[in-house]
């Protein structure tokens, strides 16, 4: 969304995925053409101590928390070990920076003290009457979003609420810089998501619908997922799940966290690896598909239950290989 806003303004260079650790940060920087007006970098992390030396890297003007959840809690220890390590790309900045973050992520208080620390503005989006950069009038349909945003009005063609708090990040940050947003708000209502991280295809001849969300996981953005597939119209709404990796010791807890949610919006489950498991047996019975260890071996029992007006969500982790889900649906193995 980043690349598709600031595209609309000048020459954009962008991250072209996942790129985000010592690897991929350096291969971004060093990509990047001479022309270049902006550009958007992705750092991350699984371990402490691995955002800063990123950060320094990449010397950013805009910092964007885009969450704090529970991803790699396993190596952190603790959501706040998360924040915290999160808050090096805000004590990067310099001294004239902006550090966006949501207004709703409950570590306030550590972005607080880092952005007085560092000497930088803190802005916050979100949908309270608190926040720096406003959301309000959101209407959520099977096809897309439309909100206000700081008085202007926004449209997605793309469902979800959770793009809705991305597309707000965006704008927030070409706000900071002070940049015009109506050409940004304008490429915005083309943008669309791509294969694995929630792009909606046709299976089954096009008598059914696949929201291909494989790429990765986490526990926040498969309660998204779901609720994304909750807004598109089926006969039946079908999850099919594989494990949130690098959880450790809060992996049970952390997973089985997840009940509510597909009790709430799915009609049928198949789970794959051995986390899942946890959450499949904790699963009312008529809401039980099928368990499997790997997903190549649950592929061909979804492919042979999916029905017309089926619409199913395929989420997992990277190392879950939900890919091996994905492609036979696509490639129109599944049973009409």
């Amino acid at each position: 969304m980043l690349h598709c806003a600031f595209s609309a303004l000048g020459p954009t260079h962008a991250a072209i995925a996942s790129y985000n650790n010592h690897w991929g940060v350096p291969l971004t920087l060093a990509r990047m053409p001479r022309k270049t007006e902006y550009c958007v970098a992705e750092v991350g992390m699984n371990h402490r101590g691995e955002i800063a030396p990123l950060a320094a890297m990449v010397r950013p003007d805009v910092a964007i928390i885009t969450t704090i959840g529970s991803s790699h809690l396993g190596h952190m220890g603790s959501i706040e070990a998360i924040a915290e390590e999160k808050s090096d790309l805000i004590a990067a900045l310099p001294a004239n920076g902006v550090a966006i973050v949501p207004d709703d992520t409950g570590m306030d208080t550590i972005f607080r003290n880092v952005s007085k620390k560092a000497g930088i503005r803190l802005r916050h989006v979100g949908f309270s009457e608190d926040a720096d950069d406003h959301l309000t009038n959101l209407v959520t349909t099977p096809d897309g979003s439309s909100f206000v945003f700081n008085g202007l009005n926004v449209s997605l063609n793309a469902p979800g609420r959770h793009l809705v708090r991305n597309a707000a990040l965006a704008l927030a940050t070409l706000h900071a810089l002070g940049l015009p947003l109506n050409a940004a708000i304008a490429a915005l209502s083309l943008w669309r998501p791509s294969a694995g991280r929630g792009q909606i295809q046709p299976i089954l001849g096009g008598t059914a619908a696949l929201l291909d969300e494989s790429y990765n996981a986490s526990v926040l953005s498969i309660r998204a997922a779901l609720e994304t597939l909750s807004l598109i119209p089926a006969k039946r709404r079908v999850a099919v799940l594989g494990d949130i990796r690098e959880l450790g010791d809060f992996a049970e807890r952390e997973h089985l966290s997840l009940v509510p949610d597909l009790m709430a919006h799915a009609d049928l489950v198949f789970c794959c690896c051995p986390h899942m498991r946890h959450v499949f047996d904790a699963l009312a019975e008529e809401k039980r598909g099928v368990w499997q260890a790997d997903a190549a071996s649950l592929a061909p029992i979804v492919q042979s239950n999916l029905k017309a007006g089926d619409v199913v969500l395929v989420k997992g982790s990277l190392g879950s290989r939900m890919r091996d889900i994905v492609a036979p649906l696509l490639a129109g193995g599944a049973k009409a």
